[in-house]
C-alpha cells in the first residue's frame, strides 16, 4: 500500500512540475517574442556586464533574443501537450543548468538591475530570479527523471501539428 501511495505522489509531483514549467516557459517565451527589442537590450546589458562589448554586434543580440523566445515558447508548448517527451525535458534541464549559475552570479555581483526573464510584465530582483531558477531547475529534473509519466494531450498522429503550429505562432 505504501509503495502505491509513493507511486501516486511521484506521479502527481511530476504532473504538477510539468504544467508549472510549461506555463512559465510559454509565458517567458511569449513575452520575449512580443518584445524582441526589449530582450535584445537586456542581452546587451549582459554582454556589457561580462565585458564582451566589442565581441558581439547588436544584430547578434537581436538574433539571440528571437531564438531564446522561440526556444522557450516551443519547449513550454511541447511540455504542456506532452510531445517531444525525450528532447523537451532534456533541453529544459540544460537551459536551467545554464541559467541558474548565471542568475547566481547576477545575484552576487548585481551588474544588471533585473534578469529580464519576463520582460516588463514581471520584474524580479536578481535574488528572486535566482531562487525562481533553483525551483525551476529542481522541477525540470523531476520532469526529466519521471518523463514516462508525461502523458500526451494529443495523439501521436497530431503531435507534429502542435509542434508546427506552436513554432509558427511564436515566429
Amino acid at each position: 500500500m505504501e509503495n502505491g501511495n509513493q507511486h501516486r505522489i511521484i506521479g502527481v509531483c511530476a504532473i504538477v512540475c510539468r504544467f508549472v514549467l510549461a506555463v512559465v516557459f510559454i509565458f517567458s517565451g511569449f513575452v520575449k517574442a512580443v518584445d524582441p527589442l526589449g530582450t535584445q537590450y537586456k542581452i546587451q546589458d549582459y554582454i556589457n556586464a561580462f565585458g564582451w562589448t566589442g565581441i558581439f554586434p547588436d544584430s547578434l543580440a537581436l538574433l539571440v533574443s528571437l531564438l531564446l523566445g522561440i526556444l522557450e515558447f516551443c519547449l513550454g508548448v511541447y511540455l504542456f501537450f506532452g510531445i517531444r517527451r525525450i528532447i523537451a525535458p532534456r533541453a529544459i534541464v540544460l537551459l536551467m543548468s545554464v541559467m541558474t549559475p548565471l542568475t547566481f552570479w547576477l545575484a552576487l555581483e548585481n551588474p544588471v538591475a533585473d534578469c529580464g526573464c519576463f520582460g516588463d510584465a514581471i520584474i524580479l530582483s536578481n535574488w528572486e530570479t535566482f531562487w525562481k531558477n533553483v525551483i525551476l531547475l529542481v522541477m525540470s529534473i523531476v520532469v526529466l527523471k519521471w518523463r514516462e509519466r508525461i502523458f500526451p494531450l494529443v495523439t501521436v498522429r497530431f503531435d507534429w501539428l502542435i509542434a508546427l503550429y506552436g513554432f509558427l505562432y511564436i515566429f
